[in-house]
């Protein structure tokens, strides 16, 4: 079995009077293909738990894209281009995976 993985995440403070573009939010936690398994295998969060759990159950995992940060609140734009990154992803591995394990945080 082959399961794609992926993280999104942005701690967001509400307090500031900024916002959150691609460029702010990607340089803390920007990773595709395979630097997703370079930069968070043995990382305790969500995609070194996806990379892990794969690992222990037998289970191929695709990695696909991390994008995690904290910062201002973002940019409908920045949401749009961060899931653009992702789908592009997923239609780059189309018909090779059975199931997507994606990681969503937001505060």
């Amino acid at each position: 079995m082959k399961i794609l993985f992926a993280e999104i995440g942005l701690e967001a403070n509400t307090l500031s009077s900024e916002r959150t573009d691609l460029k702010r939010w990607m340089p803390g936690g920007y990773s595709v293909g395979k630097e997703v398994i370079e930069n968070f295998q043995n990382v305790a969060d969500m995609a070194g738990g996806f990379i892990r759990a794969g690992r222990e159950l037998g289970i191929e995992m695709i990695p696909a894209v991390v994008l995690w940060n904290a910062g201002p609140l973002m940019f409908d734009k920045t949401r749009d281009e961060a899931v653009s990154i992702l789908v592009d992803e997923i239609k780059k591995h189309l018909g090779e995976f059975q199931g997507i394990a994606l990681g969503l945080h937001g505060a």
